[in-house]
């Protein structure tokens, strides 16, 4: 289970946790890195050691509380509505990679270049291959070693990955309707 630094902060600082879920997330882990006392750049993994390990001082959350205020004070001055402000750039996002891929579609169609083809199915194989060496045991043997298994379990990651890509650039994704269900769910709760 990964760390969510926006939940973990979602009590403590809702304005900031609010604003790491989209287009000011740089803004909010500056203001808390500040806030907390950490070096410029330690950005969300080092916020998220000093939540996980425990290290928050009383200090450091009046700090913290103070910076969630004065936020949280910017954005009404502003009339910033930070989940519209978030839905409106997830949707920006998602209309982009719907029109990266239109554009390719569209440059393959035109193109009629074998290309995508040919690498579409290569790493659809490649998938495929090293699921079945994986599931059936062919490759325990040389994962005994520590370093050879975090590369094993890189490279079949990375192939998973790229034929979900392959999936999604031939039959579509459902990318839109989750976020579709997402913004469903926020207007719900408003």
């Amino acid at each position: 289970m990964s760390f969510n630094l926006g939940s973990a902060l979602k009590s403590l600082a809702p304005t900031l946790a609010t604003m790491l879920g989209g287009p000011l997330a740089g803004g909010a882990v500056a203001a808390i890195e500040g806030a907390l006392g950490l070096a410029p750049g330690a950005g969300v993994s080092g916020i998220s050691q000093l939540l996980t390990t425990g290290a928050l001082t009383p200090d450091m959350i009046e700090k913290l509380k103070e910076c969630e205020l004065t936020q949280a004070t910017l954005m009404s001055q502003q009339k910033i509505d930070l989940v519209k402000l978030n839905l409106d750039h997830s949707a920006a996002l998602a209309a982009d990679d719907v029109a990266d891929r239109t554009s390719a579609r569209s440059m393959q169609i035109a193109t009629k270049d074998w290309t995508p083809d040919v690498l579409a199915w290569l790493i659809i194989l490649g998938a495929a291959g090293s699921a079945y060496f994986v599931l059936t045991g062919q490759v325990a043997a040389a994962t005994k070693d520590p370093t050879t298994a975090a590369l094993v379990g890189s490279v079949v990651g990375y192939l998973f990955s790229e034929a979900k890509a392959v999936t999604a650039f031939f039959f579509g994704s459902s990318v839109g309707s989750k976020d579709k269900d997402a913004t469903l769910a926020e207007i719900a709760k408003s």
